[in-house]
């Protein structure tokens, strides 16, 4: 159970239009800045937080590439020098890459703005735990950096097939990122020079991966299993569906653990008695790994512990009804 006294709020805002995409930093001067973009309303920039009176303040970019095409997801890339920047993926296979301010009081520098094309089909990018390269995939995954020593920019073409969505692992001194598509995964390494040495490994899975995250210190994998893509087949199917959050061996990708979520019954409306049975199945959507400050549960008081956390949808005939639930997990040993 968590309560509002748990939470410290830094800031917060009300705006006209969905968030599309959003990535959270703090600036060179260590305040905390978002770069932000919207499905409707045309705009971009960056959000300044002011802790004092908890509001946001926007920092817009202007800038003709917004009325080109709908930004669908932000990344922040960092050079040597320890400059930042935004990189703004496009529904028509562009990138705008913008200097983000050093502090909350400048402007962006539009002069400084520069673009990549990477295709004619919407860019998605996915980031690492550092913020030296990015992967991004329009037509074709490319492999985005700095020069180490001349400070120019290298967008390179990886030779793996493109992919639904990515994870980053670490064995050893040996890490690496995993492209999944459907019911196979990929392993592809990064060089010390963070250039990718691709198509180590491919491991076909029973069923369609729809996250995946590596858990190193357990030697495992945690994983949202479908029995079928949802991203890709119509809503008619989704009473269907059956989902399940699973534990595998790092090494043979076995099964060594499983939480199934609550399936559909076909007919049923969800019931105000707390049930989540309807006519569609409960989804798995999103999954995170973290550690807790406190007791994970009353038997272990006073101890830290570990947590995977389980983000779920439960579809319904009325989308402005649409409920979820998250799930609370705690990894222990055996």
């Amino acid at each position: 159970h968590v309560t509002p006294s748990c939470f410290n709020v830094v800031a917060s805002a009300q705006f006209a239009s969905e968030v599309s995409g959003m990535k959270i930093f703090n600036a060179r001067d260590g305040s905390l800045m978002a770069a932000v973009s919207f499905w409707d309303m045309n705009t971009f920039g960056f959000l300044t937080f002011d802790s004092k009176d908890k509001s946001a303040k926007m920092i817009p970019i202007d800038h003709s590439f917004v009325r080109e095409s709908v930004i669908r997801s932000v990344q922040i890339l960092e050079s040597p020098s320890s400059d930042l920047f935004a990189l703004f993926g496009g529904g028509n296979g562009k990138i705008l890459i913008a200097p983000i301010p050093k502090t909350s009081d400048f402007s962006v520098e539009t002069e400084k703005i520069c673009f990549l094309r990477l295709g004619t089909n919407p860019v998605t990018i996915f980031s690492f735990d550092d913020r030296f390269h990015v992967i991004a995939q329009s037509d074709r995954p490319h492999h985005i950096t700095w020069h180490k020593t001349s400070h120019k920019l290298i967008c390179s073409v990886i030779n793996i097939p493109n992919f639904d969505s990515m994870a980053q692992f670490n064995f050893g001194d040996q890490a690496g990122f995993v492209t999944i598509k459907d019911k196979e995964i990929r392993f592809s390494y990064l060089q010390q020079s963070h250039v990718p040495k691709v198509n180590i490994r491919s491991i076909p899975i029973g069923k369609s991966v729809h996250k995946l995250i590596h858990l190193p210190q357990y030697k495992l994998f945690a994983a949202i299993l479908h029995n079928f893509p949802v991203m890709i087949v119509p809503m008619s199917h989704w009473p269907l569906l059956r989902s399940e959050l699973v534990l595998m061996d790092e090494e043979t990708f076995e099964i060594v653990d499983r939480y199934e979520l609550e399936g559909s019954d076909g007919k049923a409306p969800i019931e105000e008695n707390g049930s989540l049975m309807g006519r569609f199945a409960e989804i798995g959507w999103s999954v995170v790994f973290g550690e807790l400050e406190g007791p994970v549960d009353s038997s272990a008081a006073g101890a830290v512990g570990s947590v995977l956390v389980l983000g779920t949808s439960l579809t319904n005939d009325e989308p402005k009804e649409e409920k979820g639930r998250n799930l609370v997990f705690k990894i222990g040993e055996g």
